[in-house]
């Protein structure tokens, strides 16, 4: 019987070979599927606490896949705070995916993390957890990078009611070496506008820290630059770009008292100045702002931040409390009114503009005063009762064109208004002269508060007010 020699071609030998390769590197990274989870979920546990500074609680719902890249994904992981005695729950991790290094796979107690990956997490953030997170930002990061993907970071108040929702689509927090510094960058969405935020923490320069915040859908953009001193005092720097204005502020921040003040701001190119104080135990604030010029029913209308916040409610947290005086000395483009002192009043939960107070230099002054801001079957509402002092009653006639045979002494005009500021339309109620009351019931003065209130668009329109006046005036006069 003949021996039968096969030929292998140098091809197939190439081929048999890269198989067999093949073959013990998958071999070998599989290597990690012999390991006792339960060690390796207490060895992990203390690699992520001794690397990456953070408390993380694995589940024992464990398990090892090669692909994209080695990593170990544990499914309903816990992050805790960093509090040795009662650790305080932070946030729940739906999957936790650890990469680990090809190198070590051979050695579990050597097993070395190159990143980690938080998918669908949900973060709290309250007020004394903020010690935690200051240590945690303000402490260098590990410079192997932990991502963030589809997650949410959820603001709670001291009750556990949320206060605000930000979701996250993509975060990564890592410490770059190169240039000394703490780095978070993040994409996310704040009130259904998506944003870009950069956040930096300097090593070379321990004491600053900048921060840029963009939301391009609006066309605004925060820069914030912080330097801590030697008095401890917190000095901050930030700029706000919104549309044509440029706002830059000054900070001051000591203990729980923070001091703020304009440089050479322009709102919509007017220039503004403004000063005030923050107190954040209890939480209050008090801002003075100065306008040169502006036409303020145009800037809420065509401002989208503004009519966001509005839309929103954002204003309707229990937690805020404080005043904002706006100042605006030339009123543009009102063919009444020359000046304003626009108060906001936070008080909490609820919103109203008492005591604010426009000018007109022909006539005399129109107070606000009784107002509120309401959420009415999802639309916001503004009612709020008026006096409009007359001082000058010939200029008062005169601008309102009535016939000097029909004149008659007035010193106040009280009337009640109710805004619906997602649609504009304006209801005009229950209006008196110099505390007489003009009669409800007189069909006349129905006929001509349904007739006025029936009109679309008479806000914006000079010829509606006019005419108004006139008729209740007429009805006054007998």
């Amino acid at each position: 019987m003949k021996n039968i020699k096969i030929k292998i071609s140098n091809f197939n030998k190439y081929l048999i070979f890269c198989i067999c390769l093949l073959f013990f590197y998958i071999f070998y990274l599989s290597i990690p599927t012999l390991y006792n989870k339960e060690i390796l979920q207490k060895e992990l546990t203390e690699k992520l606490l001794n690397d990456f500074k953070i408390n993380i609680s694995l589940s024992s719902n464990i398990k090892y896949l090669i692909l994209p890249s080695p990593h170990i994904l544990v499914e309903n992981a816990k992050f805790f705070d960093n509090n040795s005695k009662i650790p305080q729950e932070l946030g729940q991790i739906k999957k936790l995916k650890i990469f680990i290094s090809q190198k070590s796979l051979l050695d579990r107690k050597n097993l070395r993390i190159i990143k980690i990956l938080m998918d669908n997490s949900n973060f709290s953030v309250k007020k004394k957890n903020l010690p935690f997170y200051k240590t945690l930002f303000f402490n260098r990061f590990s410079d192997k990078n932990i991502y963030v993907k589809n997650s949410n970071i959820f603001f709670k108040d001291e009750l556990n009611d949320i206060i605000l929702i930000i979701p996250i689509s993509k975060l990564n927090l890592f410490y770059n070496s190169r240039n000394y510094v703490n780095q978070i960058n993040a994409n996310g969405e704040m009130f259904s506008f998506p944003f870009n935020i950069k956040w930096t923490r300097n090593f070379s320069n321990e004491a600053k820290s900048t921060t840029d915040f963009k939301i391009k859908k609006l066309k605004l953009e925060f820069k914030n630059i912080s330097i801590n001193n030697k008095e401890k005092i917190n000095l901050v720097k930030n700029i706000l770009s919104i549309s044509n204005s440029n706002i830059v502020s000054e900070y001051k921040i000591q203990n729980n008292n923070i001091n703020i003040k304009s440089i050479e701001s322009r709102l919509i190119n007017n220039e503004i100045s403004y000063n005030g104080f923050i107190n954040l135990n209890p939480f209050e604030f008090k801002i003075d702002v100065n306008v040169d010029k502006l036409n303020f029913k145009n800037f809420v209308k065509t401002n989208k931040l503004v009519e966001e916040f509005l839309k929103i409610n954002s204003f309707k947290s229990k937690n805020l409390n404080g005043k904002i005086v706006l100042e605006i000395n030339n009123l543009i483009k009102n063919n009444l009114l020359d000046s304003s002192n626009i108060v906001f009043n936070f008080n909490n939960g609820s919103l109203d503009f008492n005591k604010t107070i426009f000018n007109s230099k022909k006539i005399g002054s129109l107070l606000l005063y009784n107002s509120s801001m309401d959420d009415v079957n999802g639309e916001l509402i503004f009612k709020g009762n008026f006096n409009l002092s007359i001082k000058d009653q010939k200029q008062f006639y005169k601008i309102f064109q009535k016939s000097k045979k029909f004149r008659k002494p007035i010193k106040n005009i009280f009337f009640e208004i109710e805004i619906n500021l997602f649609n504009d339309k304006i209801k005009v109620k229950n209006i008196s002269i110099d505390n007489l009351k003009l009669d409800k019931k007189n069909e006349e003065i129905i006929q001509i508060l349904d007739n006025f209130n029936s009109l679309e668009n008479k806000s914006n329109n000079w010829i509606y007010i006019k005419k108004l006046t006139n008729d209740v005036l007429a009805n006054y006069f007998g």
